[in-house]
């Protein structure tokens, strides 16, 4: 993966940022805050280079179990190796749409054809080109945070700059299928989403090319201190990966209102507007102790804080035990469970037929906060109680 253009202020990875909070462009500006590269991150970057090697030779990434890619080895461990199942299960998607398409490429540069802003750039994991349209490859090799399809800016940041390096000869009714490849993640492993050109043209037109001109214009303007008012800083989910977090006076005036507030005498007027900042301040204060952690890893001490080593997860067995083991128990020497439904949706897509209809999805056992905004239908204790009760009547 390219490491300049990936990591333009205006690119594809924080366009979920920069158009939701155009301020925040000019405020890491400001800052010199750095978007330092985690072990995760470059984990996936690692493993995204495998993917490439892979699609040049035309070799399964079982076959460079061993080596060493990027400083990191191909092998098992999901936190200090790159695991070949994951990156197969990219090379299992993309191949057969290479094979059908016109024209199809890896790790395609973008803003070397249309550059509609300065900082307009990066790289697209995998393109196919087609006579009816383009398809446009995100892989994700995190597995802690989900990434949706739908709506995602950054993969319409890398579908428009796909079409206008490959697709052009492609008319407005054209399909854009944009495509999250995440096999680590517990969820689905594969996630799409489609437009045609002529609306992926108007997104670029009306919403990303004015965010990248509003981001910079409001970064240019001089005004200080950076304060609410001078500017409509948003938070959000956004937030999450801002290295200028720290800084945000949104996101301090909030933590101020939350630390500073007394949830027993709030009204529930305040209560309702209290509820979105929580996920944010939350965002906040582990940002604050990846800050201490960095300061004290580099050395310095503090009088509240300091490092401990992490406590191992359990006793492991010694190399060579299993023989022994197997020896004196024989079959009982292994737990032995059986798969679960997206495990078995995994293994071909004709087991999605079979976990539709013999898996199902047990009944909530609890309740959780949500976003007014989040899709699930809102729930009803008190109908709840009121059904469970019947029930028990009933006898059912």
């Amino acid at each position: 993966m390219s490491t300049t253009v990936e990591h333009s202020p205006l690119g594809a990875s924080g366009a979920a940022r920069w158009l939701a909070c155009p301020p925040s462009y000019g405020l890491i500006q400001r800052t010199g805050a750095e978007d330092n590269e985690s072990q995760h991150a470059a984990l996936g970057t690692a493993a995204h280079k495998l993917a490439d090697m892979c699609l040049e030779s035309g070799k399964d990434a079982w076959e460079y179990i061993g080596q060493t890619i990027n400083g990191y080895e191909v092998g098992s461990d999901p936190q200090t190796q790159i695991e070949p199942d994951a990156v197969q299960a990219y090379l299992d998607y993309v191949r057969p749409l290479a094979e059908a398409a016109d024209d199809s490429a890896s790790e395609v540069q973008l803003g070397k054809k249309w550059k509609p802003h300065p900082l307009y750039g990066g790289t697209a994991d995998f393109v196919a080109v087609g006579p009816h349209g383009i398809v446009v490859v995100d892989y994700k090799h995190g597995s802690g945070l989900g990434v949706e399809a739908e709506g995602n800016p950054q993969l319409r940041y890398y579908a428009i700059g796909a079409f206008k390096e490959m697709g052009q000869h492609l008319p407005d009714t054209a399909l854009v299928t944009m495509v999250i490849v995440q096999p680590r993640y517990h969820g689905e492993p594969i996630k799409e989403a489609e437009m045609r050109v002529g609306e992926l043209r108007a997104w670029s037109r009306d919403v990303m090319v004015p965010g990248m001109l509003k981001a910079e214009a409001w970064a240019d303007t001089g005004t200080e201190p950076y304060v609410i008012g001078a500017h409509e800083y948003t938070t959000g989910e956004h937030c999450r990966f801002c290295p200028a977090i720290l800084d945000c006076p949104k996101q301090q005036a909030d933590f101020d209102a939350m630390t500073k507030g007394d949830a027993e005498t709030m009204t529930d007027e305040q209560l309702d507007e209290m509820f979105p900042k929580i996920a944010t301040v939350k965002m906040f204060m582990r940002a604050i102790e990846g800050k201490l952690q960095a300061r004290l890893m580099e050395g310095v001490a503090f009088k509240g804080v300091k490092l401990v080593k992490k406590r191992a997860a359990g006793r492991v067995w010694k190399e060579g035990v299993e023989a022994e083991l197997v020896k004196a128990l024989g079959d009982d020497a292994y737990n032995k469970e059986l798969k679960s439904p997206p495990q078995i949706e995994k293994l071909a897509k004709k087991w999605k037929d079979f976990v539709k209809e013999f898996a199902f999805l047990p009944e909530s056992t609890g309740y959780n906060l949500a976003p007014a905004s989040d899709p699930a239908p809102s729930a009803n204790p008190s109908a709840d109680i009121a059904t469970q009760f019947n029930h028990y009547q009933q006898g059912a």
